[in-house]
């Protein structure tokens, strides 16, 4: 049933509940605005339509130490609004106690915001976990932790935006209560929602799949769980609830993975929607789109009359996308929670994971590291040998060969398939990737690759993270004070150090380089060099540029003292000349083909894969099939 209703109705006869399997508190500064500026424009004694609420009511009433009875209810959809609704009633309250008016300003606590039952205060909406000390912190005026959560962080960036708009509104009027009051009674009176009130959770989905026919913007994420509980609304009532108790389940281990561990946008949603479907459902990407896809893969007239099939089909797919969620958020943030399955292999397992995250290849992978993940959630060491493979095949292929990004992917997403239902083993991907390797990357193509000075290598993207792996090499094991994001938020101009300057005009430098050496050298691998701050350098003579180090020599910026291991190296030269660029050019070649080495040695064709719909290609450059003719 839905009715029309104000904010005073909404909240006053009733104790709401955020269940945890919704996602946290997530308007930013922009919705939160729009919701100010439609108040603002509302005008005395008129009312808004501010969107819609739905409720899952049940549980006795609780009564409270006033004998209110009070009506338990779920939100399952409209927390943003309501939550920043009672934001907005909670700092009027703040407002006016500050203004001398508090009975006006307890009014406004008991109504909407706390109660008191058996002598303790108990907050009318109850939040999630994640943000719940924040927000008890907000409505009692107590000070809480620093939040470590998302959602946490945006609730309080929340209470404080709205905190100003309030001592604005206050401030522009002759009489600020006056101004308070009028507010507000525009809050509590003037703004009005569409609230339906559910009686089980299987009646969620029904009522979605009508608000999704009208367009009301949903995530992929939202719109698949709430088809899967208009599913289950179609079975008898006993198994519904069970079934819709299981999706519920999922989707709280799914909130809290992707929203409050991995942190990740609606387009991260997105993306995990796809990588598991690719995974366990079908690996080829252009027949996924999101909600269509699952809708006719799990076709409701396929499930008439037959409850027990679709508990089947529906649950496993459930309980599966709970499990990819958690190799998904490891995937992209391997904290110390990480990998945990993996017992010993475990720091190993998130070591890796940031290599391959300083690479920028993640995605390409994702669903091979869920297929792995559920065909042997504690095997630590096979998943360890695959993802290190998949770090030299990026390497190798997307960051030196220059191909993008979706080369090989359907390659890839037919092994991440075959592993998850069980066609294929760990061991068998191993050489699966390195057929791989051989097709596209293989040694020849890579050493050819990294020898080119014609290309502009200071303008490659990858050129950070190949120093930085090369600075983490020389150390040796070593740890460095000095991390990659350092590197990675640092302007280009700024740590990139050009050894043969790139305006060199001194005749040291005029000797040893000519115009078509200068062209061709400057911006070459060879002649590039990590570093923390290139300005004192300039264009200097590399002796300047060298300097020395030791007992009694004065402290001054230049190779000798910098602190990166690669420009110590520089410092044992006598000199930089053409024949000095290209040899540490080649140099850099032999470690990058020996730090990313993929053994070929017995490579069998019959493990490469026949391309299917494959797209991508390389950046210039030969291609890898016409180098191993000539090898």
């Amino acid at each position: 049933m839905s009715l029309t209703v104000s904010a005073t109705e909404v909240l006053r006869p009733r104790l709401l509940t955020i269940p945890d399997y919704q996602r946290g508190y997530a308007w930013e500064q922009d919705q939160v605005q729009d919701f100010l500026d439609d108040l603002s424009l509302l005008e005395p004694g008129k009312t808004h339509y501010t969107g819609t609420i739905v409720l899952l009511g049940g549980g006795e009433p609780l009564v409270d130490d006033e004998s209110n009875a009070l009506v338990r209810a779920d939100v399952v959809d409209g927390q943003q609004r309501l939550t920043t609704l009672c934001l907005l009633l909670n700092e009027l309250r703040r407002a006016l106690h500050s203004a001398g008016r508090e009975e006006a300003a307890q009014g406004l606590r008991r109504q909407f915001l706390l109660i008191s039952e058996k002598g303790a205060p108990r907050n009318k909406l109850q939040v999630g976990p994640d943000s719940a000390a924040v927000w008890t912190a907000l409505l009692n005026d107590t000070h809480a932790a620093p939040p470590e959560t998302l959602s946490a962080r945006r609730l309080q960036a929340a209470a404080l935006q709205i905190r100003r708009h309030v001592e604005q509104v206050a401030s522009e009027l002759g009489d600020p209560v006056e101004a308070l009051f009028s507010l507000r009674n525009l809050v509590v009176t003037g703004l009005h929602f569409t609230l339906y009130t559910l009686h089980q959770q299987a009646e969620v989905g029904v009522i979605f799949e009508t608000l999704n026919d009208r367009g009301k913007p949903l995530t992929e994420l939202e719109k698949v769980k709430n088809y899967l509980l208009f599913l289950a609304a179609r079975i008898p009532s006993g198994q519904q609830e069970a079934l819709a108790d299981r999706i519920n389940a999922a989707w709280s281990t799914i909130y809290r993975l992707l929203l409050e561990v991995a942190m990740v946008s609606p387009a991260g949603e997105d993306q995990f929607l796809r990588a598991h479907w690719l995974a366990a459902v079908d690996p080829v990407p252009t027949k996924w789109k999101g909600i269509k896809s699952l809708k006719s893969h799990f076709p409701r007239q396929q499930y008439f009359g037959k409850p027990d099939l679709l508990i089947q089909e529906v649950g496993g797919y459930v309980d599966s996308l709970a499990r990819a969620a958690r190799a998904y958020a490891d995937s992209l943030r391997p904290d110390l929670q990480a990998f945990s399955e993996f017992g010993a292999d475990a720091t190993k397992a998130r070591s890796a994971h940031e290599r391959l995250s300083r690479a920028g290849t993640v995605a390409v992978f994702q669903p091979l590291m869920i297929a792995l993940r559920e065909r042997a959630p504690k095997d630590g060491h096979a998943y360890l040998r695959v993802l290190d493979l998949c770090e030299r095949f990026a390497v190798r292929t997307y960051l030196i060969g220059g191909y993008r990004a979706d080369a090989a992917q359907t390659r890839l997403y037919r092994l991440a398939h075959e592993v998850y239902t069980g066609k294929r083993t760990p061991q068998s991907v191993e050489a699966a990737v390195r057929a791989l390797a051989m097709d596209y990357a293989n040694d020849t193509y890579v050493r050819q690759s990294l020898l080119d000075t014609e290309f502009n290598w200071y303008r490659w993207g990858a050129l950070k993270f190949f120093l930085y792996e090369y600075e983490l090499d020389l150390l040796g094991g070593a740890t460095t004070d000095i991390s990659y994001t350092f590197f990675e938020k640092s302007k280009r101009e700024k740590t990139i150090e050009h050894i043969l300057p790139q305006t060199a005009s001194s005749p040291y430098w005029t000797k040893r380089f000519d115009g078509n050496e200068r062209r061709q050298l400057t911006h070459a691998l060879g002649n590039l060099v990590l570093t923390r701050d290139n300005s004192a350098y300039s264009n200097k003579d590399f002796p300047d540029k060298r300097g020395s180090s030791g007992p009694g020599i004065a402290a001054k910026t230049c190779y000798a003292q910098a602190p990166l291991a690669q420009e110590q190296e520089l410092a044992r030269l006598a000199d930089w000349t053409p024949e000095q660029v290209l040899g540490r050019q080649e140099r850099l070649a032999d470690w990058a083909l020996e730090r990313w080495a993929i053994d070929f040695s017995d490579f069998d064709p019959s493990n490469q894969m026949e391309d299917e719909e494959e797209v991508g290609g390389e950046i210039g450059g030969p291609k890898p099939a016409d180098l191993l003719m000539n090898e």
